[in-house]
């Protein structure tokens, strides 16, 4: 069962055990994205959050072809392009400096293999140094992608395959 939300063109399936705590930020980054983004996305799953010693329901919740990283940790959501390829995403938003960028995606690159970063105002990282983190973390963390997306919701990198 999903609760059914509609972004502009976009359906955003929000399971009811999607983390509570981060509903908010994650839909906001999301929102962000949604607005900025080249990639024709026809749907958005907010996945559950699933204890460990639930695993097995993991697999019904992810895409088919996606092979968990770490059984303990879970992605945040889900999109699916226009042409039905899924992609397992995690959300983050950013509200301090961004000094600690690398150590969010090191977090995201365990439960996703797409990471699509919000900054905030209080961001003060410089768009060559943000370039050259994505490239670089992608490269390293066995991911398809980085998107990183400034407070005024340009998109200033995305590295996505």
């Amino acid at each position: 069962m999903y609760f059914i939300n509609l972004y502009g063109n976009h359906e955003i399936k929000i399971h009811p055990l999607h983390g509570k705590e981060e509903l908010e930020n994650n839909l906001k980054t999301l929102n962000s994205y949604l607005d900025a983004t080249k990639l024709k996305i026809k749907t958005v799953n907010l996945l559950p959050e699933i204890h460990v010693k639930d695993k097995d329901l993991k697999n019904k919740q992810y895409p088919k072809d996606f092979k968990l990283r770490i059984d303990s940790k879970n992605a945040d959501a889900y999109l699916t392009l226009n042409n039905n390829k899924k992609i397992v995403v995690d959300f983050k938003y950013i509200t301090g400096n961004g000094g600690h960028i690398t150590t969010h995606i090191n977090e995201a690159s365990q439960k996703a293999e797409y990471v699509i970063i919000k900054l905030n105002e209080n961001s003060n990282m410089s768009d060559a140094s943000l370039i050259k983190i994505a490239k670089n973390r992608t490269k390293t963390n066995d991911l398809k992608g980085i998107c990183i997306i400034d407070k005024n919701d340009k998109i200033i990198i995305d590295t996505y395959t």
